[in-house]
């Protein structure tokens, strides 16, 4: 082998380690997709829709909560792997939580409802229709 074309197949060595470390058994209990919360947020005109993934969470470790113009999601997902083959006895057990805020102007808090179906979180933040009223301003 010369040493020109060593440093290429090594580098090619490295990047497939890289490439495939996360896909390796030790890691397929374990959903990656708790690493990131995946939201939409659409404006309606009167109200903000949030839509936020979180697949194999149980409805009991979600919590959503409004204060000073900041909406907060977190969620919380424990897992148990169990796995015998002869001679070989594998358990694992891990919890993850993930948190996101997201800032609102003119939010009716009062009518703020959550929803959780299917692994989809979904928010309804009712716009505050009293701040975007217009109104006449007399001069004196």
């Amino acid at each position: 082998m010369q040493a020109s074309s060593a440093f290429p197949r090594a580098f090619n060595d490295l990047e497939n380690l890289c490439q495939t470390f996360f896909r390796e058994p030790f890691f397929f209990g374990i959903p990656q997709n708790m690493a990131s919360l995946k939201v939409d947020i659409r404006d309606n005109g009167n109200e903000y829709i949030l839509e936020a993934d979180l697949p194999n969470v149980n409805k009991e470790n979600l919590n959503v909560s409004f204060e000073d113009n900041v909406l907060t999601i977190a969620a919380e997902h424990d897992q148990q792997v169990k796995e015998e083959k002869e001679n070989y006895i594998r358990r694992e057990r891990y919890q993850q939580s993930i948190s996101r805020k997201f800032a609102f102007d003119s939010v009716d808090s009062q009518g703020i409802q959550a929803k959780y179906e299917n692994g989809v979180l979904t928010v309804t933040l009712p716009k505050n229709q009293s701040q975007n009223q217009s109104q006449q301003i007399e001069i004196q």
